[in-house]
């Protein structure tokens, strides 16, 4: 029988083979998880505000672990379909701006989805080229002709005026929001607070409330790719569904109660850093990437995770499941950071 490791196990482990984490950096090793809170292996009880990216429910939400049950554990083969897979590429095509008439294709991976948004427009447009915004310094970069596509975030200001350079030359414009869940940002889906209409929206983990999943929802259902992917089982298409009807009955309005919360404290202590972002996908930019990673320390020691989204920035994510009292205790761990 698995015995789970205790923490003279685990400090024994890091003697012989060194610190667990990326880069040699010492890592959470987590006993216990439950809406917006973890707890260590020694006992340490962190607020989570990195998680609502991935995982827009918190841990171990009561209906992810239902849908979960209720699903089969299963891969789809050759000639193989699942219902929950086809009802949620029809709902997605339902929920993206623009109309029904879409092509959705499933994937694995959020990355996995951009590469196959980046495939298609390269297909359509008979071009190579393609254009990271964020690789762009202009305020109002323009687009070449031989551009296929332009992959935006869709909290960048750029956006629009790209959109409109997109149109003029042909260029399509991929919208990627595979690290921002769906209903986190106030609306359905974050590229609504603008006016652009993407011809691809690609989203990942969040959309599965945690398990693995990606998806490219085309603009066009005349549009298609030269081969399909094996994409997600049902399990994971079950969970997609039930959050979405989740967000649909009011998820997404009582996130956005408390998203007022969290932005009035935190545009309160701002100071020097950015606060950008919609709904409870805020992000702070500092001045420094030394000062970034400095605050995200000191969040940690006074019990607050947040997410590094930059070399600058960090982003304070909190599930849509996270309680005012929550929100607050939080904004006070910034602010006692910021000012020490």
């Amino acid at each position: 029988m698995f015995e789970s490791p205790g923490a003279a196990d685990l400090a024994a482990w890091q003697r012989r083979h060194g610190p667990l984490g990326p880069d040699a950096k010492p890592a959470l090793v987590l006993a216990r998880t439950d809406g917006a809170w973890v707890e260590t292996l020694d006992g340490r009880r962190l607020l989570d505000f990195s998680c609502g990216g991935v995982l827009p429910l918190g841990h171990n939400h009561p209906a992810v672990l239902e849908a979960q049950a209720k699903s089969v554990h299963t891969r789809p083969g050759d000639g193989q379909e699942w219902p929950e897979r086809l009802a949620l590429t029809h709902k997605l095509a339902e929920i993206a701006p623009g109309g029904m008439n879409r092509r959705v294709m499933l994937c694995e991976t959020g990355r996995e989805a951009l590469g196959q948004a980046i495939c298609l427009a390269q297909k359509v447009t008979g071009r190579r080229g393609v254009m990271y915004l964020t690789e762009c310094a202009e305020q109002r970069p323009g687009v070449s002709p031989d551009k296929a596509a332009v992959i935006v975030h869709p909290f960048d200001a750029r956006v629009e005026s790209v959109a409109e350079s997109c149109a003029a030359s042909g260029t399509l414009l991929i919208d990627d929001e595979s690290l921002i869940a769906p209903g986190t940002s106030g609306r359905m889906l974050a590229i609504e607070w603008t006016e652009a209409r993407p011809d691809f929206v690609v989203l990942g983990t969040g959309l599965a409330a945690g398990e693995s999943i990606g998806a490219c929802i085309a603009g066009k259902a005349a549009w298609h790719w030269d081969r399909a992917v094996s994409g997600p089982g049902p399990m994971a298409s079950a969970v997609a569904l039930e959050y979405l009807r989740l967000l649909e009955q009011g998820l997404v309005e009582s996130g956005r109660v408390i998203a007022g919360k969290l932005k009035q404290g935190l545009a309160a202590i701002a100071g020097r850093a950015e606060l950008y972002g919609a709904g409870l996908a805020l992000s702070l930019r500092l001045p420094t990437p030394d000062a970034a990673q400095k605050l995200a320390g000191k969040c940690l020691s006074g019990g607050l995770l947040l997410a590094r989204v930059g070399r600058r920035s960090i982003g304070v994510w909190p599930p849509l499941v996270a309680t005012a009292d929550e929100i607050e205790q939080a904004v006070s761990i910034i602010a006692q950071a910021k000012a020490g």
